[in-house]
């Protein structure tokens, strides 16, 4: 079955969103039709592993930023994969404070020859 095929009976079973389509369209403009094909591929796959929702909002996201790549899809679909930073604990009272002081950039406007 070819590329177009399995995506008309993606569209048929209601899991084929028309950002796909745009994603491809771009994908064959940038790459040619065998690349873009094989990169549709990789989003599918994409779809299995990390949900179809998350995917196609990862497309609309690499589409509005123009990042055509299966790989930018991969990158913003796995988001929120990356696990959080430990809140920092146990600081010196000096270094816990919340309300830092803005710093004296003066110096720097003056090597640039402007003020801000």
């Amino acid at each position: 079955m070819g590329d177009r095929a399995a995506a008309a009976g993606y569209r048929e079973r209601g899991s084929w969103p028309a950002t796909f389509d745009s994603l491809w369209r771009a994908l064959e403009a940038r790459h040619g039709p065998s690349e873009a094909a094989r990169q549709m591929v990789d989003v599918l796959v994409f779809c299995r592993d990390l949900g179809a929702a998350r995917v196609e909002l990862a497309a609309r996201g690499a589409l509005s930023a123009g990042a055509l790549e299966g790989g930018a899809v991969a990158v913003l679909a796995r988001q929120n994969d990356r696990i959080a930073a430990e809140p920092l604990s146990d600081l010196p009272d000096r270094l816990a404070a919340s309300v830092r002081p803005e710093p004296d950039l003066s110096g720097y406007d003056a090597l640039i020859g402007g003020a801000r």
